[in-house]
């Protein structure tokens, strides 16, 4: 169920590019996510950052490590 509502926000995302926080299951600010240039960019707050390009690949990866508030 988390990654359908994953798919739903990155197709959101896509169509309204902004800014969206990323937390972890205590609620603490762990990343940020930008879509730019066709792929969707995570940078984790530890210094890490990822692209994705597919909205598939990028829900499955956020739906393992965050949830949605």
């Amino acid at each position: 169920m988390i990654y359908e509502a994953f798919v739903v926000i990155l197709e959101d995302l896509r169509k309204k590019p902004r800014e969206i926080v990323i937390t972890d299951e205590r609620g603490d600010v762990c990343g940020e996510m930008t879509y730019k240039d066709g792929k969707f960019i995570v940078e984790y707050a530890i210094g890490k950052v990822r692209e994705y390009t597919e909205v598939k690949t990028a829900a499955t990866e956020l739906a393992r490590y965050t949830r949605i508030r």
